[in-house]
């Protein structure tokens, strides 16, 4: 396995190679990487991308449902994911991004994020999910 797909400890230096590789090729795309440092080492903290070309704004309904699921391999934590409905009544994912917990710290930091992406655009709706319940806000 490691010889297919590296080792899993050095997949965190391959974040910086697919941000490059995705700014290159989808150029207005947000690649966002948070780090932090420990004993002068440096850590993953979390991670945000939106692909610019998804044609969002252009096709979809103004509603973007927002929620995360626990990741359960090797490395845990959540994955967050922003997803629209399109004109064919299709999900449509936005943005997605990997935190290491639900905290109002990693909410805002992805939030910010989102709208650095997509902006405000007019009449946005954004259900509130609570433990698989939905409700208007």
């Amino acid at each position: 396995m490691d010889q297919l797909f590296e080792k899993w400890f050095d997949s965190f230096n391959n974040l910086y190679r697919f941000k490059a590789q995705i700014e290159t090729s989808c150029p207005g795309s947000l690649v966002a990487i948070d780090h932090h440092t420990i004993d002068e080492k440096i850590r993953f903290n979390r991670i945000f991308f939106a692909m610019k070309p998804c044609g969002f704004l252009r096709g979809c309904r103004p509603y973007l449902a927002v929620d995360s699921t626990f990741l359960t391999g090797k490395f845990r934590g959540q994955l967050c994911t922003a997803c629209a409905v399109d004109g064919h009544n299709w999900m449509h994912p936005v943005a997605v991004g990997v935190i290491d917990s639900e905290t109002t710290e990693n909410w805002v930091w992805f939030m910010e994020r989102l709208k650095q992406a997509i902006g405000t655009p007019t009449g946005m709706t954004f259900p509130l999910m609570l433990d698989k319940q939905c409700c208007q806000v």
